[in-house]
């Protein structure tokens, strides 16, 4: 459903993109072309707030679990995930 100017928004989440290196990106385009792992139920919103860039080749996984098995194993090299879902895990 779409956001009225009746709705009251109590909680916004933000999603980062991990890499195993320590690597800092101003703009995801100076990745060159890159696959990206993320869950599915989060593909819709990633994607759509990513649409200028088309470096991004998305790979989906149906859990966190699946997700962290395909990252530890480099199937992926970056994943993009809920900050605050995930902030005591991979930001520390």
């Amino acid at each position: 459903s779409k956001k009225t100017n009746e709705d009251v928004i109590f909680f916004k989440d933000h999603f980062v993109l991990v890499s195993k290196t320590n690597v800092y990106l101003s703009d995801l385009t100076a990745a060159g072309a890159i696959t990206v792992g993320v869950l599915n139920d989060e593909l819709s919103n990633i994607s759509s707030n990513l649409t200028k860039y088309s470096n991004i080749e998305y790979k989906t996984y149906d859990s966190m679990e699946e997700l962290e098995e395909a990252f530890s194993k480099d199937t992926i090299s970056y994943m993009i995930i809920s900050l605050y879902e995930n902030k005591r895990s991979y930001l520390s």
